[in-house]
């Protein structure tokens, strides 16, 4: 199951609601079979004037929302608090250093500072938070490639 969503806790809670719609439609399969509801009733339902309303009263969207910063230097000083600067304006962030474990630790402190959000469902990265920490050398190019790699395929799960 693949859920997309605006963030990394909405694709949780998308994935979790159609995993459980899945469990039913076997349930009723195996005890009988599952009809779906016809098109336009399930249209009134999704956009029926309350949870039109309900959509519209949610907050805005961060102006930093959906975006992966990569910071460089964020094991400490300025760097770090960059790292926190983008968080509270709700991008996803990677905070890379040469010192990988400085690098950990600034994600491990945003992350506890922000919270850990919501997993992505069998992802494999359900405890990251919106912070990962990574190590580079930013003058050796097979290390940038290795970070790289290690910050998209991840942080690109969280985003859509």
């Amino acid at each position: 199951m693949i859920g997309w969503g605006k963030s990394k806790s909405e694709s949780r809670v998308t994935a979790e609601f159609y995993n459980g719609a899945v469990e039913v439609m076997s349930g009723a399969e195996a005890i009988d079979r599952y009809v779906a509801l016809p098109k336009q009733e399930a249209f009134d339902i999704e956009y029926w004037l309350l949870e039109e309303a309900k959509l519209q009263r949610m907050p805005a969207e961060q102006e930093l929302a959906r975006q992966i910063c990569v910071v460089i230097g964020a094991g400490s000083g300025i760097g770090k608090e960059v790292v926190t600067r983008l968080m509270r304006e709700g991008a996803v962030v990677v905070a890379v250093d040469v010192n990988d474990t400085a690098a950990k630790q600034t994600a491990r402190d945003i992350t506890a500072k922000v919270g850990m959000g919501i997993g992505v469902a069998g992802s494999g990265i359900s405890g990251c938070g919106d912070c990962i920490g990574l190590s580079c050398d930013i003058t050796n190019r097979e290390t940038v490639r290795v970070m790289l790699r290690d910050a998209v395929l991840p942080m690109a799960a969280l985003i859509t």
